[in-house]
């Protein structure tokens, strides 16, 4: 069932606020957003989680989605843009929502040398609910479409191919 416009909007604030919070790496204030058993799940262009240096980027709450996205954030310079959200109601009491939003991000690893870019692609699948008068979210899943890789090149013009570094 398609949700209110109240809540397709108080809904789509959050969203913003995800990402400006991500983008500023402000992680701390992420309770604003999430509840604190909410899951985090990034998935590549096949489909399978995001696996960097022994870590698959898959965390069961929130505390370990931000402890680790606070160090992550720290080397990078981020920027994420959402598009509108498709929601509807998921029980008949109007107190839990499904949203999809198209995405589309790009990060920047500024002390790399020389520094590597990434930007991708995909659809975020959430769960919001709604606790005391607000809603949170529950849980989020990127489905990745898409991701390119690309590396500055070094002083004498010559591509140099390097890895996504590490957090």
């Amino acid at each position: 069932m398609p949700v209110s416009a109240e809540t397709f909007e108080a809904i789509s604030h959050k969203k913003a606020l995800y990402g400006r919070l991500v983008d500023k790496k402000q992680l701390d204030k992420f309770d604003r957003v999430a509840v604190p058993d909410c899951s985090f799940s990034f998935l590549d262009t096949e489909g399978n989680p995001i696996t960097r240096d022994g870590l698959t980027y898959v965390f069961p709450s929130l505390d370990a989605f931000s402890s680790h996205m606070a160090i992550f954030l720290t080397r990078t310079q981020t920027l994420h843009m959402f598009g509108p959200g498709d929601m509807r109601y998921l029980t008949p009491e109007k107190n839990e929502v499904e949203a999809i939003w198209s995405m589309e991000d790009q990060i920047i690893w500024k002390d790399e040398n020389p520094p590597i870019q990434m930007r991708g692609g995909g659809y975020y699948y959430e769960t919001w609910t709604l606790k005391h008068g607000e809603w949170l979210l529950k849980s989020l899943r990127l489905e990745r479409t898409y991701m390119k890789v690309l590396f500055d090149k070094t002083p004498d013009q010559t591509p140099k191919s390097v890895g996504i570094p590490r957090a």
